[in-house]
């Protein structure tokens, strides 16, 4: 989808835009925890309303899509009726939100994650989108996902295949390049949280090579799906400018940025963080949210839209629509074989 536009030329005022301007750019997460308030919600009427909540915050952040985290175990209410009481918290003006139906890994058997998972499948529509195996984060989790390999869990991504419901797994730093490959033979087509991806990259004569399970990732385009200050939190990365984020992008990966959790800052302090530390503007930026809606759980008629009415617009805003001509202009001239020769004339 992203071939099919070409980025628009931000015009050189804008390239060192500040948090000013971030506020204001729509932008998609596709990694969002819904919070602690959810997760004491005591009955369906106080869920629906704390999703709803936790959506305006997003709104007033200009966020513009979300694909939020909902572990229904983490509720006091059974799955089912969690899910559906989530499901009417989701109609909140100015953002599409859809709902990734959540296990975790560390604190579930495999049995109750199949069941999850099965409820996944007959729930799944335009508001449940996909489902997620996460690995508790910390150190208690990391022991937790060394407890626990993904093979176990092969009923229950089984029952998603079947069903042609695609399915992410989270991950931690422990354990990364083997757990990748084991969830990527499982069929996930989403990777959150790989930061440790580069414990299978080498040191060349030539410089960095991706291993064999990284180098898979990068050829075939599986997102890589970061939500840098939300790491650092979760003491995953011990400081921001520590992330590969910008490696990981120079090597060719397929990259995106989300939030976390609302609990580690919004999607604008993301980005100005992103700034402040690497030095990002608008079209790093742009990138980023171009890959985010490609990789989404949305339809393809959903990502086309949300790109062509709200992201495209939003950047071209940010364009001079003279520098672009007179950059077309600049490489069309040097693309035309003998474009400074007379019409007609002999070389």
């Amino acid at each position: 989808m992203a071939g099919m536009h070409d980025a628009p030329l931000i015009s050189p005022e804008n390239k060192d835009a500040d948090a000013d301007v971030f506020v204001q750019l729509p932008k998609i997460t596709l990694f969002e925890e819904l919070g602690a308030t959810v997760a004491q919600a005591g009955s369906p009427a106080d869920l629906t309303a704390a999703v709803s909540a936790h959506l305006q915050q997003l709104v007033d952040d200009h966020v513009v899509y979300a694909e939020l985290r909902f572990t229904p175990a983490s509720t006091q209410l059974a799955a089912e009726e969690a899910l559906a009481a989530a499901v009417a918290g989701l109609d909140v003006e100015g953002i599409d939100a859809r709902i990734i139906v959540t296990a975790e890994r560390g604190a579930q058997e495999p049995a109750a994650v199949t069941q999850l998972a099965r409820l996944t499948v007959a729930q799944h529509s335009g508001k449940i989108v996909g489902f997620e195996l996460a690995a508790d984060n910390g150190q208690e989790g990391q022991d937790d996902q060394a407890a626990a390999p993904l093979a176990g869990f092969a009923e229950a991504f089984q029952a998603l295949r079947e069903a042609y419901v695609p399915f992410a797994v989270r991950l931690t730093a422990a354990g990364e390049a083997e757990d990748i490959g084991q969830a990527l033979q499982a069929g996930a087509t989403r990777l959150t949280l790989t930061a440790g991806i580069i414990d299978d990259f080498s040191a060349t004569l030539e410089g960095i090579e991706p291993g064999r399970v990284s180098a898979w990732v990068r050829d075939r385009h599986i997102l890589l799906d970061a939500a840098p200050r939300f790491e650092v939190d979760r003491g995953e990365i011990e400081e921001l400018v520590d992330h590969p984020l910008p490696l990981l992008q120079q090597l060719g990966f397929n990259c995106a940025v989300s939030s976390g959790a609302w609990e580690t800052g919004s999607m604008t302090e993301q980005l100005s963080a992103l700034a402040e530390t690497f030095g990002y503007g608008l079209e790093e930026f742009f990138d980023l949210s171009v890959n985010a809606i490609e990789h989404s759980f949305a339809t393809q008629e959903d990502r086309q839209h949300l790109l062509e009415t709200v992201f495209l617009p939003a950047y071209e805003e940010l364009s001079d629509a003279e520098f672009a001509e007179d950059h077309h202009e600049h490489d069309g001239a040097e693309d035309t074989p003998g474009a400074a020769e007379t019409p007609g004339e002999e070389v």
